[in-house]
């Protein structure tokens, strides 16, 4: 069990500046936030700073970038910012950050530098220069070794350093699910990402009785037991992984459940959209959702699970006739009475765009990171400079 305290309160914030590392990866389209749930789980913490005087510089990602990419840019969190009359400035540079006078400072996406993810000292050091205090508030990077995640902090001593109120109520939220999950416990995995997916996978077997597959993750272990699956996702080189993880649900009698039916559109992503039979999916055919003979099929095992995770949605928050089969999934899991859990940016985008998330027991502001938490998996932002017991 990792032994972590949030020591902010213990803080003198009075003038300080304050780095927050935060998650505020957020779908965005055409410039327009579509999902806020994140900087929502963020504001407790963003609040307290203010309210005790602190000026606040916030370091986040969003994205995958190779470089700079105007879409990808946090700019397009202002707005979301001013709506709450925040004091903010966005800044481009790390020298711009240094400079500012306002309340918040907003640094850009620090993806666009190439340092953050090469776990660089140099770019650390850098980095610190903004504040007094570090706090890492972002518990969906946690599993990320990325130089803000895990080489910043280590630039503050121990008593300027700290978790935020975020992660401390995940910690909380999720240990009771990864120490001892009630049975029968119930894993629903989707969404791409397969690689990241796979070694996890492997360690939830030893705590979940069932796994239920979703797209896009079922098409790679439909391939590596012989299903066609015609132009839907799939990373060939996972498939003899995936017949050994197969294998092993035998062995251990871990019951995997695979859809029965799929949504598939036609051509491209954008193409028509119609139900086939999963072992009847044409050779144009990408996978897109869930079936309704799926849907009444999981059911079985939801309304009978006592824990269920739900990590990985599908379907496209910008194509809502893709998000039927996710809508009725999540519906489902929150009408049984299982204590349930879902994870992910893209699946509380969902859960929220449905009016869902108060029907859900936990949301969590993770997606791999949940996921690797509750697999028992290290977590390099949280090993790196806390206690572990």
């Amino acid at each position: 069990m990792i032994k972590i305290t949030n020591t902010v309160p213990n803080w003198n914030l009075n003038n300080a500046r304050v780095i927050l590392r935060a998650d505020l990866n957020v779908p965005v389209n055409d410039g327009k936030v579509i999902s806020d749930f994140r900087l929502q789980a963020f504001k407790p913490t963003l609040d307290y700073l203010l309210a005790h005087q602190a000026t606040v510089i916030i370091l986040t990602h969003i994205g995958r970038p190779e470089g700079y990419d105007v879409d990808l840019s946090t700019r397009h969190l202002l707005p979301w910012f001013h709506g709450y009359n925040y004091d903010v400035q966005f800044a481009p540079t790390i020298a711009d950050a240094r400079s500012a006078q306002s309340k918040i400072v907003l640094l850009e996406n620090l993806r666009f530098w190439q340092a953050e993810a090469a776990h660089s000292q140099e770019f650390a050091r850098e980095l610190a220069t903004l504040g007094d205090y570090y706090i890492n508030d972002a518990f969906g990077a946690m599993h990320r070794d990325d130089t803000s995640i895990t080489l910043l902090p280590l630039e503050f001593d121990a008593a300027h350093r700290s978790i935020g109120f975020l992660v401390a109520r995940e910690i909380a939220a999720l240990e009771r699910v990864k120490e001892n999950p009630e049975q029968p416990f119930i894993a629903i995995l989707g969404g791409g990402k397969v690689h990241d997916k796979i070694p996890l996978l492997e360690k939830l077997i030893a705590k979940a009785q069932i796994i239920l597959l979703c797209p896009a993750i079922a098409f790679t272990f439909e391939k590596a037991r012989g299903t066609r699956v015609g132009k839907s996702f799939v990373e060939d080189e996972l498939l003899d992984r995936c017949r050994t993880i197969l294998a092993e649900c035998e062995k251990k009698g871990v019951t995997m459940v695979f859809p029965v039916d799929y949504q598939m559109a036609h051509d491209t992503l954008n193409g028509a959209l119609t139900i086939c039979a999963a072992d009847a999916i044409p050779s144009n055919g990408i996978g897109i959702s869930i079936g309704p003979k799926t849907l009444k099929l999981f059911s079985e095992h939801i309304l009978n699970a006592k824990t269920i995770f739900f990590n990985g949605v599908f379907g496209f928050l910008e194509r809502k006739d893709t998000l039927d089969g996710a809508r009725k999934l999540i519906e489902l899991i929150a009408q049984s009475p299982a204590t349930s859990i879902l994870a992910g940016g893209d699946t509380s985008a969902v859960a929220q765009a449905f009016g869902l998330l108060d029907q859900i027991d936990y949301v969590s502001t993770g997606g791999g990171a949940t996921l690797a938490y509750i697999a028992g998996e290290e977590l390099p932002g949280l090993n790196n400079w806390t206690e572990s017991e």
